[in-house]
């Protein structure tokens, strides 16, 4: 019975940046290649832990949208809580992110905070963009032509810090 209870608190949390067709793994021959061209952010998803803790449950997972913010807590209780635009003065300018690929290795990355080059290889899942914080993992996938998933991910030991998810769209 626990297992099935890990598994739906797993599934909680991957739903929080899933897209339907998220089909492609590092390896597949449409994921082999290097990517081309601009990509904007357009969901990005947040999960926490209990304690930071994994094996002790989600304690909540933030989604943010080009139209707003979602808040989903309690997931693993009778009373779930589902909290609509929690983030005061929200704009969609908060998901500004993008990802400009200027060849079949390197790129540069933009925010509202900074712009700095990252490397990548799209068929390991790889992506590097300097930093150094220990335990911190990076992995880029391609979901389809025009979509790409950014996985962002703390952990020591069984202790894990937030999972960071977005989403990209190829600019046309």
């Amino acid at each position: 019975m626990r297992n099935l209870f890990l598994f739906a608190i797993a599934a909680a949390a991957l739903a929080g940046c899933k897209k339907s067709g998220d089909t492609a793994k590092p390896g597949d021959t449409n994921n082999t290649t290097g990517l081309s061209g601009k990509y904007a952010a357009f969901k990005s998803a947040d999960t926490s832990f209990k304690d930071q803790i994994r094996g002790h449950g989600v304690s909540g997972i933030e989604v943010i949208t080009l139209t707003g913010d979602t808040l989903y807590q309690n997931l693993d209780t009778a009373h779930p809580v589902v909290s609509v635009n929690i983030i005061q003065n929200y704009s969609p300018s908060m998901i500004t992110d993008t990802l400009t690929f200027n060849s079949a290795t390197t790129g540069i990355e933009s925010s509202q905070k900074a712009t700095y080059p990252f490397s990548y290889d799209i068929s390991s899942g790889k992506y590097n963009a300097g930093d150094t914080t220990p335990d911190t993992f990076y992995s880029l996938t391609k979901i389809d032509d025009t979509t790409l998933k950014l996985v962002i991910y703390q952990t020591s030991g069984i202790y894990t810090g937030d999972v960071s998810c977005t989403l990209y769209k190829k600019f046309q």
